[in-house]
């Protein structure tokens, strides 16, 4: 049975779409690079309108959590417009108070429909 985003999880897209306009959505500006010891660029800032404006219409078809704290997120898609999955974001958030892990956001290349979110 499909539902609604929790407020929290409205929350994580929202946080992590934002850092499309910034040019952190692939860890520019905080990522090290271990071989260089620079920090990596910015990507290409990217208008997250077309995204945010998903969030509130979205519904969640299938959570999954796992022991090691991931935690996966399916949303409903129209299956006609549906291409290939992939990831439009990996950011590092607070996921619970000095906790932090990678959050991925996921895409259908086609529509540009958000797909899933993922918690590492």
């Amino acid at each position: 049975m499909a539902r609604k985003l929790t407020s929290e999880e409205k929350k994580w897209l929202s946080i992590g779409l934002n850092t499309l306009k910034s040019g952190e959505y692939r860890g520019g500006g905080h990522w090290i690079n271990i071989k260089t010891s620079k920090i990596k660029e910015k990507d290409n800032p990217i208008d997250p309108g077309f995204f945010l404006k998903q969030i509130d219409n979205l519904k969640v078809i299938a959570t999954k959590k796992s022991k090691d704290f991931k935690l996966i997120i399916n949303f409903a898609v129209d299956k006609s417009q549906a291409g290939n999955n992939n990831c439009l974001v990996n950011y590092s958030i607070e996921y619970r108070p000095k906790l932090w892990r990678n959050l991925l956001i996921f895409v259908e290349d086609k529509a540009g429909q958000l797909t899933s979110m993922e918690i590492v």
